[in-house]
C-alpha cells in the first residue's frame, strides 16, 4: 500500500532517565540508618558460648556410649557416641556439666573455661545384704 500524503519525521529521543535528587537523598538516608544500626546487632562470638568436648570412660578406660551429658540448670544437653565422645556448646565458661548413666554414679564437673572435659564414671552398683 502506498499513502502519498503520509510523511515521516524523526524526533530526537527523549531522556528516559532523569536524576531524582529526592530519591538520592532517600537512598543516602536509608544507607546512613542501616550503617548506624549495625552496632546494635549482637556479634556471633558473644552469643555462641563455649564449645566443650571430651570423652566419658568407665573405670577400665573403655568409652561409654549413651551417657547423658547436660549443662546444669538448663535443657541443653547431648549423649556420648559409640566411643564415649561428646561435644556440647555451653552458655559460658562457668557452666557445670552433669554426666549420668544407668548403673553408674552421676558426676558433676565444672567447665572452668576448659574446652576439653574428660570424665571417668564409677560403678554405682552397691551390694545388697541378705
Amino acid at each position: 500500500m502506498h499513502y502519498p500524503n503520509l510523511t515521516w519525521t524523526l524526533r530526537r529521543p527523549s531522556r528516559a532517565y532523569a536524576p531524582d535528587p529526592a530519591g538520592r537523598r532517600r537512598a543516602t538516608l536509608l544507607l546512613f540508618i542501616l550503617v548506624m544500626c549495625l552496632p546494635l546487632l549482637p556479634a556471633q562470638s558473644e552469643t555462641a558460648g563455649l564449645s566443650v568436648s571430651g570423652t566419658v570412660v568407665d573405670a577400665d578406660g573403655v568409652g561409654l556410649p549413651g551417657v547423658t551429658v547436660y549443662e546444669s540448670g538448663t535443657t541443653n544437653g547431648t549423649q556420648t557416641d559409640l566411643d564415649g565422645a561428646y561435644s556440647l556448646t555451653v552458655s559460658d565458661g562457668e557452666a557445670v556439666l552433669v554426666f549420668s548413666f544407668i548403673g553408674m554414679e552421676t558426676v558433676e564437673r565444672p567447665v572452668a573455661g576448659q574446652s576439653v572435659v574428660d570424665v571417668t564414671l564409677a560403678s554405682g552398683v552397691s551390694t545388697l545384704d541378705e
